[in-house]
């Protein structure tokens, strides 16, 4: 480099050059891990099942040993992955796909690194919500309800001159 007025200093080519070779170098090397992959790939090879249920199961209990108990639950369930390497985490509801997307690089990267697929990916998706049944808060409620399923009740009560209030 040379001074110019004033003692600045303005890089040479030569410099500006290997500034840029280091820099390319720098990217070159950089994790790729955590890029997601675009579009199904062809030609990969089949994931082994019980490596990736061994790994899935550490990576868990890890979690729950770290007392990430949100984290843990997210992962606590069944995983299969399909021939694109991408592995279908179904969830119940969007809270746990934002829970999930906060660990998501974290995750990806250690699962990649254990099972030795640099490709694999993780897609949560929401399941069916199952309609829970009517709260029983009240002894009538409960009554009327064992009374639809066992109609001989509302007879017993009415001999024994019984009464749903306590």
């Amino acid at each position: 480099m040379t001074p110019l007025n004033g003692g600045s200093k303005i890089p040479s080519l030569k410099d500006l050059k290997a500034q840029v070779a280091q820099q390319a170098a720098v990217v070159k090397n950089a994790p790729q891990e955590l890029a997601e992959p675009s579009g199904p790939a062809l030609g990969l090879p089949t994931v082994d099942e019980e490596l990736l249920q061994r790994v899935w199961q550490e990576l868990k209990e890890e979690k729950r040993a770290q007392d990430r108990m949100s984290e843990y639950s997210v992962l606590n369930r069944a995983v299969k992955v399909n021939e694109q390497h991408v592995i279908e985490l179904v969830v119940d509801n969007p809270i746990q796909i934002d829970q999930f997307n906060d660990f998501r690089i974290e995750f990806l990267t250690e699962l990649r690194r254990r099972t030795g697929y640099p490709r694999l990916t993780v897609q949560p998706i929401m399941g069916e919500q199952v309609q829970t049944a009517r709260k029983l808060y009240t002894s009538a409620d409960k009554f009327e309800y064992l009374a639809e399923k066992f109609p001989s009740l509302r007879e017993m009560k009415q001999r024994l001159g019984l009464d749903t209030d306590f």
